[in-house]
């Protein structure tokens, strides 16, 4: 599709500048901050078999883990919502010993979510911050 779009309006998209490049990943893991996976090709994970499930997220991590960034296991799930995993995701994240995952239901995380939440944390999407919005 993206590729139809492109030809219809002369524009060249280059699929490698799309997401955020490895060298761009390594400085962000170098600022400090946490690389965790979001699986290999940013599913509906809810739609998907629980291998298909597995495959996704151990790929993922297989990558991450490839590249040194890794130094504990966390993830987020594609779209985020809790129609977007189902008990299968939650399964497969707990067995593969993921230290925490993220959902994106707005509020703090609260010292319960961790014992009855852990791999479906709340967060707060970027859009809720004052430059998170697309202009």
């Amino acid at each position: 599709i993206i590729d139809q779009i492109s030809k219809k309006f002369s524009y060249n998209f280059d699929g490698l500048s799309f997401y955020v490049s490895i060298e761009n990943l390594k400085k962000i893991k170098e600022s400090g901050s946490v690389i965790g996976s979001h699986t290999v090709s940013h599913p509906l994970m809810s739609k998907l078999s629980k291998s298909e499930q597995r495959n996704q997220i151990n790929k993922s991590f297989i990558f991450l883990e490839s590249l040194g960034f890794i130094d504990e296991k966390t993830y987020c799930h594609p779209y985020g919502g809790f129609s977007s995993f189902n008990d299968h995701t939650v399964d497969l994240l707990s067995i593969s010993n993921i230290k925490y995952s993220f959902s994106v239901e707005p509020r703090d995380i609260v010292e319960n979510d961790m014992t009855t939440s852990r791999q479906f944390l709340p967060r707060y999407d970027c859009t809720y911050f004052k430059y998170g919005k697309a202009s």
